[in-house]
């Protein structure tokens, strides 16, 4: 069994497609066609591969991150995104850290959230790049909304900190059945 607090276990396969299926509130076999169709395209240490010849090279079981980036990218694709465009829009959130110029810590690890009270953000505004941002209960973003000719279209706002917290409860569910 893993522990979802230690960030050091998060690049393990343990969780099946349909646990992730659950988690991102998508369809098990919408899941699998955006892996047979390579909409999402997972790198090697991000699932352990089926082994039955039917199957062969697809995901059996995933990593508690690639889970996190799935769900992630879901919400965007619910909004009208491209899969493939949203999953890696996604990878901002859970591969990379945010505002660290390399000396002290790190105010927020890839796949971590902010320190409450601040909320963690995902905005997208079209194509594979998003920004993780900070925000306080009552969000001020003047910089990424419409301004000017001609007006861009409005961003895509995905709240990280609801994510994360639907996507532990599932993944910690399945391991207390396991």
């Amino acid at each position: 069994m893993i522990d979802l607090n230690d960030m050091s276990q998060w690049d393990h396969p343990v969780f099946p497609v349909a646990v992730a299926a659950q988690a991102s509130m998508v369809a098990p076999g919408t899941l699998r066609m955006w892996f047979v169709r390579e909409r999402i395209t997972l790198k090697a240490g991000e699932f352990d591969p089926g082994t039955d010849a039917e199957k062969a090279g697809l995901p059996r079981l995933l990593t508690f991150r690639t889970v996190l980036t799935i769900a992630a990218a879901a919400a965007l694709v619910r909004t009208g995104t491209d899969v493939a465009v949203a999953y890696e829009a996604a990878k901002e959130w859970t591969w990379f850290g945010e505002g660290w110029n390399g000396q002290g810590p790190c105010p927020r690890d890839p796949a971590c959230l902010f320190e409450l009270p601040s909320f963690t953000f995902l905005i997208h505004r079209g194509g594979p790049f998003a920004k993780v941002v900070k925000g306080n209960p009552a969000p001020d973003y003047p910089d990424l909304f419409a301004g000017g000719n001609p007006v861009p279209p409005s961003p895509t706002i995905v709240h990280l900190n609801y994510i994360d917290k639907y996507v532990r409860g599932v993944c910690e569910g399945f391991l207390r059945d396991a």
